[in-house]
């Protein structure tokens, strides 16, 4: 699994290793926070779908937002275990902050923002989520 990661273009790397951050299920409004946003990161997302790393969802749990999946948890797992501890800290806060802004409090959100500020060190934040 780690060689066909290793194996796409690096653009497409960097948005697949953010998106592996953000959970199994990630919105393209997160990867835009932690990689940029805009043609770059359509095209990079539709080559990751076109290379059946990632799957577009149908429909999306946050409105306005287009929905991805991973394809298999253990392309996700992979991904997740390259990225270097510090850039997980800051990816996991640039994730927090984009459901914070992007969500109601409701109940499942607030257990993924308390595991993403946990994540990124900010365990005062994430008791408020607990």
């Amino acid at each position: 699994m780690s060689a066909r990661i290793d194996a796409i273009p690096v653009t497409q790397r960097r948005i697949l290793l953010a998106a592996a951050v953000v959970g199994r299920v990630f919105w393209s409004g997160a990867l835009g926070r932690m990689e940029g946003n805009g043609t770059t990161l359509a095209e990079s997302l539709d080559s990751l779908e076109a290379h059946d790393l990632i799957r577009r969802e149908a429909s999306s749990w946050i409105e306005g937002e287009k929905q991805f999946s991973f394809k298999h948890v253990l392309i996700r797992e992979v991904a997740y275990a390259t990225v270097p501890r510090a850039t997980r800290r800051e990816r996991h806060a640039a994730a927090a902050e984009f459901l914070e802004t992007s969500t109601s409090s409701a109940g499942a959100t607030a257990t993924a923002l308390a595991g993403h500020w946990r994540e990124a060190g900010n365990d005062a934040r994430a008791l408020e989520y607990l």
